[in-house]
């Protein structure tokens, strides 16, 4: 799990190698983080002043990641909304050693996708490495 400043939670759910590739392969659009390296830094500023906007900008993509991962899972989704509707929880399928310790094995990130090429994609895996908590 993620400790950050969201309002969800992110969840690395650890399964096969070859069904992490497959979510990896067919969600990597909605995966991929698409702010301008310029601006990734300061996503911070969206996300506590106008968190309304950060959520439009997301929420279809995030909407989709959650319910691939839940059909390859077998997870009822409803069961993953707040009393509002809202989903509050984000799943991300990753291989059994995606880390090693607090570092990103990206050996093994780099057999399920190439998104280590985008610089905030691969931020955003190291800095999830780095705080991870195991939960089970």
């Amino acid at each position: 799990m993620y400790r950050g400043r969201g309002r969800d939670a992110d969840l690395a759910v650890l399964v096969d190698k070859s069904i992490a590739a497959r979510w990896w392969r067919n969600e990597r659009e909605s995966i991929r983080v698409r702010w301008p390296d310029a601006f990734y830094s300061l996503r911070w500023l969206i996300k506590a002043f106008a968190p309304f906007l950060y959520e439009a900008t997301i929420r279809e993509r995030k909407h989709a990641r959650l319910t691939v991962a839940a059909r390859i899972l077998e997870i009822n989704i409803d069961s993953l909304m707040d009393a509002g509707g809202h989903f509050d929880v984000e799943l991300f399928l990753m291989p059994i050693d995606w880390r090693i310790e607090k570092t990103l094995n990206t050996s093994a990130i780099e057999e399920i996708t190439d998104l280590l090429n985008d610089a905030n994609t691969r931020g955003f895996l190291h800095r999830i490495a780095n705080d991870a908590l195991r939960i089970a």
